[in-house]
C-alpha cells in the first residue's frame, strides 16, 4: 500500500502572487472539498473544468457549494491548466481568502509541525501520509499474519521490501519487519496528536476526523479481502476506511493523471535486475506513485535514493553494487511512502523425467535446455 499523492509539482509563480503565505489558490479534489468542509475562509469562486467523468468527490464539491451558496464556474481544461499552479489541479480550482500567518514562536509551539502548508495544498490527507509517525502507525496496522492465513490459505510470506528474498545479492535480509500490533499503533497516532474525537472516531491535531479512500484494481479477490481486513482494523483504531475499488484502466489514470487517489493497494513486477524499478525508485520517475515526476526532490530521502540509484549503474560486479540497493530498501523501509505487505507463495508439478526444468520466481532458467529424459 501507499499513500496518495495530493497537488503536484510547483510551476513558476504568476504575477498574480503575492508575498506572504498566500493560500488563495487552492487546487486539487480532495483540497477543495475540505476547504469547503472547513468553513474557516471566505471562498469566491470555484472553477471546474469541463467534460470530465463522473466522480463522488466532484459530486460532494458541488453540493457543498450550493449548501454555501459558493458560485461554481465551467471552464476548459485548457484554460485551468493556465490559470493552475500545480500539475496535479485534477480540474478544480478554488479562489479563497489568504491563509493566516503566525509567528516563529507560535509555530515552534506547535507539537509537531512536521508539513503545515506545502505548495499551497492544504488537504489534511496529505499531511497524514507524509507524517511518518502516521504512516509507522499504519504498517503497524496491517495483519499480515490474517491476510496469510485468510486470504492466501497459508501460502505467503510477510514481506519487508521490495526485493523479492529470492534475488539472494540484492535483497536486504536485516530489515526488521513492523510487527502487527494495534495497541501500539493507537499509542503512535495518540503521540502524534491524533486522538480520539469522540468513541469510534479518531482526528488529526487540527480536529480532522480520520476518513480516507482506500482503492486497487476490481476483479482480484484476494485484494478485496485483503482491503476488508485492513479497513476492520483501521475501525478499530477510529480510522473510517472508504474502500473504492476502480477498473484497471480508470485506476491507472487515478495514478498517472488524475492523481484523485488516497491509499492503494497495488502489485508490481521484479526482475534480477535492481535498477528495472528506477522508475518506480527515482523521484522524477513516472512510476514514483507518492510524488511523480518531481523536476527535483521533494525530500533529502528521495535525493539519497536518486543518488544511489546512479552509483549503483556505475559497478559492475554484483556484490559491490548489492549495497547501494540494500540501502534504498533501509530508506523505503524507513521513510515508508510504501508499505509491504505480503509475497505469494507459489508451487509447481512436473515430471520427474523432464530434465533441466528449472523455475524461478522470474520465469524458466535456460527454458531451451528443457527435455524428457531417454526411456
Amino acid at each position: 500500500m501507499t499513500g496518495g499523492q495530493v497537488g503536484g509539482p510547483r510551476r513558476a509563480p504568476s504575477g498574480r502572487e503575492k508575498e506572504g503565505l498566500g493560500g488563495e489558490q487552492v487546487e486539487g479534489r480532495h483540497a477543495v472539498l475540505e476547504l469547503l468542509k472547513a468553513r474557516r475562509r471566505q471562498i469566491q469562486k470555484i472553477y471546474v473544468a469541463d467534460a470530465q467523468d463522473a466522480s463522488e468527490t466532484l459530486d460532494a464539491i458541488e453540493f457543498e457549494a450550493q449548501r454555501q451558496r459558493v458560485p461554481v464556474q465551467v471552464i476548459s481544461m485548457a484554460r485551468l491548466d493556465r490559470e493552475a499552479r500545480t500539475e496535479g489541479h485534477q480540474g478544480v480550482m478554488a479562489i479563497a481568502a489568504r491563509l493566516e500567518t503566525v509567528t516563529l514562536d507560535e509555530l515552534l509551539e506547535h507539537r509537531h509541525p512536521f508539513l503545515l502548508v506545502c505548495d499551497g495544498v492544504t488537504d489534511p490527507r496529505y499531511k497524514w501520509f507524509t507524517d511518518r509517525n502516521f504512516m509507522r502507525a499504519m504498517a503497524h496496522a496491517v495483519d499480515k499474519r490474517g491476510i496469510i492465513n485468510l486470504c492466501f490459505h497459508g501460502l505467503a510470506v510477510a514481506a519487508t521490501s521490495d526485493t523479492s528474498p529470492e534475488n539472494k545479492i540484492f535483497y536486504n535480509p536485516n530489515l526488521k519487519d513492523y510487527d502487527y500490533d494495534l495497541d501500539l499503533a493507537a499509542k503512535i497516532l495518540d503521540g502524534a496528536g491524533y486522538r480520539m474525537l469522540r468513541p469510534g472516531v479518531r482526528g488529526d491535531p487540527q480536529g480532522h476526523p480520520l476518513v480516507f479512500n482506500m482503492t486497487t484494481n476490481t476483479g482480484v479477490g484476494v485484494r478485496d479481502q485483503m482491503c476488508a481486513i485492513f479497513k476492520q482494523d483501521l475501525a478499530r483504531l477510529g480510522i473510517t476506511v472508504n474502500y473504492r475499488p476502480l477498473e484497471f484502466v480508470t485506476l491507472v489514470k487515478a495514478l498517472d493523471s488524475s492523481f484523485d487517489w488516497d491509499c492503494v493497494l497495488i502489485g508490481f513486477t521484479g526482475g534480477l535486475e535492481p535498477n528495472d524499478g528506477a522508475d518506480f525508485l527515482r523521484s522524477s520517475g513516472n512510476l514514483h506513485l507518492w510524488n511523480p515526476s518531481q523536476p527535483k526532490p521533494a525530500t533529502p530521502w528521495e535525493a539519497e535514493i536518486d543518488r544511489l540509484l546512479d552509483q549503483g549503474t556505475t559497478v559492475m560486479d554484483q556484490r559491490q553494487r548489492a549495497p547501494f540497493y540494500w540501502r534504498i530498501q533501509e530508506i523505503l523501509h524507513d521513510e515508508l511512502p510504501i508499505i509491504e505487505t505480503v509475497r505469494q507463495v507459489d508451487y509447481i508439478a512436473y515430471r520427474n523425467t523432464l530434465e533441466n526444468y528449472d523455475p524461478t520466481v522470474w520465469g524458466l532458467y535456460k527454458p531451451e535446455w528443457i527435455q524428457f529424459r531417454a526411456q
